[in-house]
Parts: structure tokens; C-alpha cells; sequence
């Protein structure tokens, strides 16, 4: 679905416009008594007949499964929608169908109608199996709900798996086989998963096969945050080696507010960057603002010292100071075409933008075993080093002109405070 012109949206929303109405014909006797149930119990207030119980029970069934979907639904569509989680997944339906087939073969017990005298035989209707499925504990009922959390996975039927749990909880086949199936109508589709696996592995072949669309233009799990954090504690390190003269008020303040922010950013945000939100994101150019202004102010700082001959009359802590401005400036930048790039490591996950600000080596390669690669937070920062050091681009071409304008004001700093620095640092030394 992700690939240009992918027939897969098509093919999905097709199979469910004819799914739907078969299963909405096939029960639709079920569904009336059902929704006949709920609204007469909610207009009256009361529970008592076996279609207003078996009503409520159907809602608190859904529950379980509904919240698991909710809470895991990236879950499974990122690490487990893949060809081998897909096949192996496949393998234990088929197991859980032997179970179900096992179980079938049980003698139904005979079960007393209400009200009717004892020794009765409920036959096995539609309506029969409702006034069953009604006796049911509340517990058992969520057993059942719950059940279905495990067809979320790709390859696991859903129907199935509620089947196995009602046969489990003692229900007759019959009761499983019809009741049980309407149970699981309303939760999602977990064969939606199996196909999310067979549109990554077409994505990731490409037309028919015949080329490779490369890992950065497709869906793929997120990178991992603990990279860049790592670099933001260096860099947070760096800023309070320097003295308080090159600092904005106290060499604590800008660096505390960056920890902070970074704790916050660790807490709430997932391990991996898939999940886009306004709010991560925000703070996550908060923090790299945050860098970049402690660092500008140092690196001015530091400028206007040397410039008015205020810098001492010592080399070393000139040069640490500057050296420890030049790597802060590094990491900040690193951080910034990290988070800008393609719209920031989530929506590049998401495989939202299929145009590069940044060209990498590796996106020009025809290997196909280079389909995989996509770019990470280590090549940014190589990225920022190599521009540091030798001022304009050398094997990454910006594209964009906010990328292109961004190297030129890291390119500008490097070279401010490596030619002061180093020149102010000899004329001490000579002198």
C-alpha cells in the first residue's frame, strides 16, 4: 500500500465489501435479537432475558481484544506482519485448528431450556445456543473476549481462536461454532496483518519482482532513540567543561533544561522512533534548539574574548574550550538533519516522503544488497563531521535548500572557531 500505484489498498478494500454483507445476511437473525436485546435493556434498564444478557456479554467480550489492539496494533503490524512471524503463526492456526477438531468430537451435554421442566433437551438452535451462551460467568465470557487477542497476529484465525477458548470453557460445538463466530465479528481483522506481511515483501521487491524498492522508501521498523540520546549526553557533557565566561548566565542553566527535556523525551517516547506524534516531535526540536543556542552563545562568546584579547594568555584552555564548542557544534548539527530529514526518523519509518533532503551514497547503489539500508542516526552524525571538517558536502549532496542553507551555517561556525581558535592558540604559544 505503500508502494506507488500498489494494487494492494484496492485488493483489501474489495475483500472486505464482499466479506461484510455475506456476514451480515448469514447472521442477520443473530444481529436483530442481539441489538433488539441492547437497546430494549438500556431503554428499561434491566437485564433479564437471555437476549439482553447475551447483548451485554457480546460488548464486554469485545473489550479485551479491543484495548490489546489499540495498545499493540503497531506492535504487529511493524515486527510481526512479516513473511516468517506470518508463516510460522500459520503453522500454530493449524495447530489450533487440530484442537478445535479434537474437541468437536466431545458428546454435547444435554442442557434445560429456562423455565422448562427437567429432563428437557435443548435442541440445537439458534436460540438455544443464545439462551447457553447467557448462563455463561462473566469471566468466562471475558476468557473468550481475551482470546482473540492472540488473532491479532498475522495467520491466526480469529474465529478460531474464540472457538477453541468456548470449547475450553465447556460450550457445546454447535454454540462455539455459531455464537462464538458472531462474538468475534467486531474485532479487528486479523488477517489484515497477514496481508500487511505480503504488501511489505511486494514493496520490498518492487514491480512484479523485477526491481528492489530500497528499505527508505518503504515501511520499516523504526530506528532505535538510544543513538542520538547518547550523543545529547556528550554534548551536554561538553557544555559543562566550559568555564562560566563562555556560558549563558551559568554553565548549569541551558545544559539542566536539555537534561530535562531529554528524561522527558526517554520516559514518554517509544525505544524505537516509529510512533509520530506532535508532542515527541516538539520536544525533540526543543532539545536540539536548546543545544544549538547554548552552543551559539559559547561559540559568540568565545569569539568576542578572543577578538578583544580577553582569552588569557594560556593555550590549553583555549584550545579545549574550543575543541569542546567545535564537537558540541558537530552533534547539534547531527541531531538537527537527523530530525529534519524526510520529515524525522518516524515518518521515515512510515515511509511518508519518497523524495530525499539528504543523498547518501547508498540510495545511488543499483546492489540489491544494499535494498535494505536506510540511513541512521550514525550516518548523520558522520554526515555533520565530514562537513565540519572540511567545509561542504563530500559524499552526501543536500537536495533541499533548508538542508543545503543548515550545512552552510555549520560549515560557517566550524570555520569561525577553528581559525581563531588555532590561530589565537599559536600566538600565544609563539609569544
Amino acid at each position: 500500500m505503500s508502494a506507488p500505484r500498489s494494487p494492494y489498498l484496492a485488493f483489501v478494500v474489495g475483500l472486505h465489501v464482499a466479506t461484510a454483507p455475506a456476514l451480515i445476511v448469514a447472521f442477520r437473525a443473530d444481529r436483530v435479537r442481539i441489538v433488539r436485546g441492547l437497546v430494549t435493556s438500556v431503554a428499561r434498564r434491566e437485564v433479564r432475558d437471555p437476549d439482553q444478557r447475551l447483548a451485554w456479554l457480546l460488548v464486554l467480550a469485545t473489550v479485551p481484544v479491543g484495548l490489546a489492539g489499540l495498545a499493540l496494533d503497531r506492535v504487529f503490524r511493524t515486527y510481526l506482519a512479516l513473511p516468517v512471524p506470518t508463516a510460522l503463526f500459520l503453522v500454530v492456526n493449524g495447530a489450533v485448528r487440530l484442537v478445535v477438531e479434537h474437541l468437536r468430537r466431545r458428546p454435547v451435554p444435554a442442557t434445560p431450556v429456562d423455565g422448562a421442566e427437567p429432563g428437557t433437551v435443548l435442541l440445537a438452535t439458534e436460540v438455544a445456543s443464545d439462551h447457553r451462551i447467557a448462563r455463561l460467568r462473566v469471566r468466562d465470557v471475558v476468557t473468550v473476549g481475551a482470546a482473540q487477542i492472540a488473532a491479532l497476529a498475522p495467520g491466526i484465525s480469529r474465529s478460531g481462536s474464540a472457538m477453541t477458548a468456548g470449547l475450553l470453557k465447556g460450550l457445546p460445538h454447535v454454540d462455539a461454532r455459531s455464537r462464538i463466530t458472531v462474538m468475534s465479528h467486531p474485532s479487528a481483522d486479523p488477517h489484515r496483518h497477514a496481508l500487511d506481511a505480503i504488501r511489505r515483501e511486494l514493496d520490498r521487491l518492487g514491480d512484479g519482482g523485477r526491481r528492489v524498492v530500497p528499505a527508505w522508501k518503504r515501511v520499516t521498523p523504526g530506528e532505535h532513540r538510544w543513538p542520538a540520546a547518547a550523543a545529547i549526553v556528550v554534548a551536554i557533557g561538553l557544555q559543562l567543561l566550559l568555564p562560566d565566561q563562555l556560558t549563558l548566565v551559568s554553565r548549569w542553566l541551558l545544559p539542566s533544561l536539555e537534561l530535562v527535556v531529554l528524561v522527558v523525551l526517554a520516559v514518554t517516547g517509544p525505544a524505537r522512533m516509529d510512533r509520530e506524534s506532535a508532542l515527541l516531535r516538539g520536544l525533540g526540536l526543543t532539545l536540539v534548539g536548546l543545544l544549538s543556542v547554548a552552543n551559539a552563545v559559547s561559540a559568540g562568546l568565545l569569539v568576542t574574548a578572543i577578538l578583544d584579547d580577553a582569552s588569557g594568555g594560556s593555550a590549553a584552555p583555549l584550545l579545549a574550550s574550543g575543541a569542546a564548542i567545535w564537537l558540541t557544534n558537530i552533534i547539534a548539527f547531527a541531531v538537527w538533519y537527523w530530525q529534519l530529514d524526510r520529515g524525522g526518523p518516524a515518518a521515515r519509518a512510515h515511509g511518508r516522503r519518497p523524495t530525499a533532503d539528504f543523498l547518501f551514497v547508498q540510495m545511488q547503489s543499483t546492489d540489491p544488497h544494499d535494498a535494505d539500508w536506510e540511513p541512521r542516526f550514525a550516518d548523520y552524525l558522520y554526515l555533520s563531521f565530514t562537513n565540519a571538517t572540511a567545509f561542504s558536502p563530500t559524499d552526501v549532496m543536500p537536495l533541499s535548500r533548508w538542508a543545503k542553507m543548515l550545512m552552510l551555517v555549520q560549515a560557517l561556525v566550524s570555520l569561525v572557531t577553528i581559525a581563531l581558535v588555532v590561530s589565537r592558540a599559536v600566538n600565544v604559544l609563539g609569544g
